[in-house]
């Protein structure tokens, strides 16, 4: 049986990434979610029910991690339909990817909001959902159910594709229990997640301010008013009128929060899969600081980076050649690129009295206090600054923000 979960214990919850492969996975139904003060699930286990069949410590990702070898090389890529490029967070690798799949009478599992702005695991047949899925989505996303239905597609002899988190992705394999062919898995370079939870919080209280319903929310924007990736919108609907706001990371609590790495899961900050050996076939990220690569590349139009980490990610890769432009690179300037290839996000000293705060504090007031930026003003004007004059000021001020 899984070791139980302390709700009370940061320790205890950092052994547990949420993926609830364990709960799947239950033949009696004795293993439940329960949500922490923080937002984040963990299994709770009836023993009045469990027959002590150690299925749940079998598909547990912390228990059992098994990865690929590592990639020799990574690749930039970016789609040469600048249509897809645009509606990517990055260079529209998963779109292309799932587009494939689709084409094949495949289905895709992916992140999605639904109507209330909850982020859930969700599958996809037609290119008309598959938008849905396609942007970053900074929140730990409801995997409920899913793993169950990819079993089920996949015993029906259809393609699959899932995309999720390296745990997720980690889960699912341990949860089906056996390899499948027409399964492509696909994980993303994770730094962290936060949770829905805190993202609710932050929602309400932007809609107390301004008096409308949320109705969207992108994490990555690209367009000529917010001119850097890491801009953000949303929508709100006030007596049937819709109005959109733009901003940057550093203006948006919760988006701040996420980038400094102050919200995330427990387990995040001692990850088991931040490293060059990849649990999928196939693992994608944007590719930070490839302009110091490919000057004449325009990073802000989103460029990916892709690892291919199986003969069948290989194949997958090789199906896409003519629609994008790729650049090959050694797997030491991936992990120069981006530190969670190499190492867990770091524990903020503050987080335990942050959390404590969360918990009893109104959000505006826990906001101001903890992840609203106190360097708003610097932000402004580093952001900006030409990306080239940015590079000289960052290597000069290290830490001042994100290019």
């Amino acid at each position: 049986m899984i070791e139980l979960i302390d709700l009370s214990s940061f320790e205890s919850k950092s052994k547990c990434c949420g993926c609830r492969a364990c709960e799947s996975i239950c033949p009696v139904g004795a293993i439940s979610m329960h949500e922490d003060m923080e937002g984040f699930v963990y299994p709770h286990v009836n023993m009045q029910i469990c027959i002590d069949c150690d299925l749940c410590e079998k598909v547990c990702p912390f228990i059992n991690l098994e990865t690929n070898q590592q990639s020799k090389y990574a690749e930039a890529c970016y789609s040469k339909d600048a249509v897809i490029r645009n509606n990517a967070s990055s260079g529209g690798v998963f779109e292309l990817l799932a587009r494939d799949i689709i084409a094949d009478n495949g289905v895709v599992f992916g992140a999605a909001f639904d109507k209330q702005l909850t982020l859930k695991h969700m599958d996809v047949d037609n290119l008309l959902d598959l938008n849905k899925l396609c942007k970053s989505k900074y929140i730990q996303s409801d995997t409920n159910g899913t793993f169950a239905k990819v079993k089920e597609f996949l015993l029906e002899d259809k393609k699959v594709m899932f995309v999720g988190t390296p745990c997720q992705v980690s889960g699912l394999k341990n949860y089906l229990g056996k390899p499948f062919d027409h399964l492509l898995t696909v994980d993303f370079i994770c730094h962290g997640v936060p949770s829905d939870k805190m993202f609710k919080s932050y929602k309400e209280a932007e809609e107390k301010i301004r008096g409308a319903k949320m109705v969207s929310f992108s994490f990555r924007v690209k367009d000529g008013k917010v001119k850097h990736i890491n801009g953000y919108s949303y929508t709100m609907n006030k007596d049937g009128k819709l109005k959109e706001y733009k901003g940057m990371f550093f203006d948006n609590p919760f988006y701040f929060g996420f980038k400094k790495s102050l919200i995330l899961r427990s387990s995040c900050y001692s990850c088991l899969y931040c490293t060059p050996e990849r649990v999928s076939d196939i693992t994608l990220a944007d590719f930070w600081g490839i302009e110091d690569y490919l000057s004449h590349i325009d990073f802000n139009k989103g460029v990916s980076m892709v690892l291919v980490n199986s003969n069948k990610g290989q194949f997958a890769m090789n199906k896409l050649r003519e629609s994008i432009d790729s650049y090959q690179f050694g797997i030491d300037v991936a992990i120069k690129c981006n530190h969670c290839l190499s190492s867990p996000t770091e524990l903020p000293k503050n987080r335990e009295k942050l959390m404590q705060d969360y918990q009893n504090m109104p959000f505006n007031e826990f906001a101001k206090r903890h992840i609203m930026s106190k360097k708003m003003m610097i932000y402004k004007l580093y952001y900006a600054l030409p990306i080239t004059i940015r590079k000289i000021v960052m290597k000069k001020f290290k830490g001042i923000g994100y290019v």
